[in-house]
C-alpha cells in the first residue's frame, strides 16, 4: 500500500512539501489564487474530455457495441456517478476537498487506460465503472472547494460570476482539443492523450489547491441529518433537482444522437471535434453573461430561457435537412446549458454552510441522477428501433418540462 501524500488528510490546508519552494515562489511571483487554479483546472478538464466527447460513440460503435451497447455504459457511468456522489461528497467533508479532487483524477485517468485496451462490451462497462467513481469525486469536490474559498476571503457573492468564467474556460479550451481530434484522427491516441492531462492535473492539484477544507467532525458513509433537513426546508432544492433531472436527461439525448446525426448529414468523422469546439467557443461568452446576470436577473428566468433554447435546439435539429441546421441546433443547445450551469452551481450552493456542502451537493446530484440514468438505456433502445431524430422528437418534449419547472418558479 502506498503511503499518504505529504499533505494531511484532516486538517484545513493541506501542507505542500519542503521541496516544493521553487513552486511557491513562483505562485508569490505570478499571484495564483484560488479563481485561477478552479478556473485552470477546468479548462484543463475541458481539454482532456473533448478529446473523446466528441468521437466516444463512434469509438465503441467501432469496438463492435450497438446503441443499446452505448447506452448501458453511458448508463454505468452515470449511474455510478450518481450513486458514489453522496458518499463521495461526504468524504469529500471529511477528508477534504482537495484529497476528494486528487483521488477522482487518478481514478479517471485509470478508466482513460482501461478505455484503450476495452474490446469487448464488459470491459467497456469495467471503464465506465472508474469514470463513473473518478467522475463522483471530482464533481462535488471541485465545486465545494471554490465555493469555500470565495467564503473564506468574503466574495460568496461572485460565485455565478465565477461559475460562469469557469464553464466559459472550460468551452474555450475545445477549440485546440477539436484541432487535436481533426489532426490525430485515431481514436486510441485521443484517450491516451486525455489520460495524459489527466495525470498533469493531479500535480496541478497537489501543488496549486491550497486549502483542503477537511471537517473532522464531519460525518463518514452516513446520512447526514443537516442534508436532509436543509433538503426538506428547502422547496427551492427540489426545483433545482427537478430542473437537474431534466438536463441530464437532455444530455442523454445529446451525446447519443449529435454525432450519428452528423455522420449522417454527410461530416467526416474527424471534423466532429472541431465542429464541437466552435459551437462550445460560441456559447462560452453566454456562459460569461449568465454568470455575472445571476446577482441581476431572476435565476429562474434565466432556467426558463435555457430550457427553451435547449428544446428548440432538438427541434432544429430533429428537422435538420443539412449540415447547417444540424449545426445551429446543436448550438441551441449549448447556449441553453451555458445559461442553465451558473445559474444552477449558484443557486444550489446558496444556503449550504460549509461543514455539508458537497453532501447536500451531492445528495441533489443523487437525486436527479437517478431520474436520468433509467432514461438512457431507453432511449438507446429508441435510438436503435426508431432511429435518432425520433429520439431528437423526445429530447425536446423533455426540455419543455424544464421549461415548465422554471416557470413554477418564476410565480414564487
Amino acid at each position: 500500500m502506498k503511503e499518504k501524500p505529504s499533505y494531511a488528510l484532516h486538517a484545513n490546508k493541506a501542507r505542500i512539501p519542503e521541496s516544493s519552494s521553487k513552486v511557491k515562489n513562483t505562485m508569490h511571483v505570478i499571484k495564483v489564487t484560488p479563481t485561477k487554479i478552479y478556473i485552470t483546472l477546468k479548462a484543463l478538464i475541458s481539454f482532456a474530455e473533448s478529446l473523446t466527447v466528441s468521437i466516444m460513440v463512434l469509438f465503441m460503435q467501432s469496438r463492435g457495441l450497438l446503441f443499446v451497447d452505448v447506452g448501458m455504459v453511458f448508463t454505468v457511468t452515470l449511474g455510478t456517478l450518481t450513486f458514489l456522489n453522496f458518499p463521495a461528497g461526504m468524504l469529500a467533508d471529511r477528508f477534504g476537498r482537495k484529497t476528494s479532487f486528487l483521488a477522482g483524477i487518478l481514478l479517471t485517468a485509470l478508466s482513460g487506460i482501461v478505455y484503450v485496451i476495452s474490446f469487448t462490451f464488459l470491459a467497456f462497462l469495467f471503464a465506465a465503472f472508474l469514470e463513473g467513481t473518478g467522475g463522483a469525486f471530482i464533481k462535488g469536490a471541485l465545486q465545494a472547494w471554490i465555493v469555500d474559498e470565495l467564503k473564506a476571503s468574503g466574495q460568496e457573492h461572485l460565485t455565478g460570476d465565477i461559475f460562469g468564467k469557469g464553464l466559459a474556460s472550460y468551452n474555450l479550451l475545445t477549440i485546440p482539443a477539436g484541432m487535436l481530434v481533426f489532426l490525430m484522427d485515431n481514436f486510441v491516441a485521443l484517450y491516451a492523450t486525455k489520460t495524459a492531462i489527466y495525470f498533469l492535473m493531479f500535480f496541478v492539484g497537489v501543488f496549486f489547491m491550497k486549502n483542503n477544507f477537511g471537517e473532522k467532525t464531519a460525518t463518514i458513509l452516513r446520512f447526514p441529518k443537516k442534508s436532509l433537513v436543509y433538503l426538506k426546508q428547502t422547496r427551492e432544492l427540489w426545483l433545482l433537482v427537478g430542473m437537474i433531472s431534466i438536463l441530464w436527461l437532455c444530455y442523454d439525448v445529446y451525446f447519443l444522437t449529435w454525432q450519428p446525426i452528423m455522420v449522417q448529414s454527410g461530416l467526416s468523422g474527424n471534423l466532429l471535434g472541431i465542429l464541437y469546439s466552435v459551437v462550445s467557443v460560441l456559447s462560452a461568452g453566454i456562459a460569461i453573461c449568465s454568470g455575472k446576470l445571476s446577482s441581476k436577473v431572476r435565476a429562474h428566468f434565466l432556467l426558463f430561457s435555457a430550457f427553451v433554447s435547449i428544446s428548440f435546439g432538438f427541434a432544429t435539429m430533429n428537422q435538420a435537412f443539412n449540415i447547417l441546421m444540424v449545426c445551429f441546433g446543436l448550438f441551441l443547445f449549448s447556449v441553453g446549458e451555458a445559461i442553465f450551469h451558473p445559474i444552477y452551481g449558484r443557486e444550489s450552493n446558496k444556503h449550504i454552510p460549509t461543514e455539508i456542502r458537497a453532501a447536500t451537493v451531492s445528495l441533489l446530484f443523487t437525486i436527479s441522477g437517478v431520474i436520468a440514468m433509467m432514461g438512457q438505456p431507453i432511449l438507446g433502445y429508441v435510438a436503435d428501433v426508431y432511429g435518432v431524430k425520433f429520439v431528437l422528437l423526445n429530447g425536446a418534449l423533455i426540455a419543455i418540462i424544464g421549461v415548465i419547472l422554471a416557470l413554477l418558479g418564476l410565480k414564487r
